[in-house]
């Protein structure tokens, strides 16, 4: 069973950032989606063998 955790994506000066939103874990990129990658990069090693889906909370 996939567990679903939530992420946003916010620029920052001259990069963006991915922070996951139900575990401490962020990542940055010079675009939008090297963001997203290195973030699902670095849950992946930190889980290891969990299974996990990550669903982008948008800003209102």
């Amino acid at each position: 069973m996939s567990k679903a955790l939530s992420f946003k994506v916010e620029p920052e000066d001259d990069i963006f950032v991915a922070q996951c939103l139900d575990i401490d874990i962020s990542s940055d990129g010079l675009t939008r989606e090297e963001a997203i990658a290195n973030l699902q990069e670095a849950m992946t090693l930190h889980f290891d063998f969990v299974d996990f889906e990550l669903i982008e909370v948008k800003p209102q």
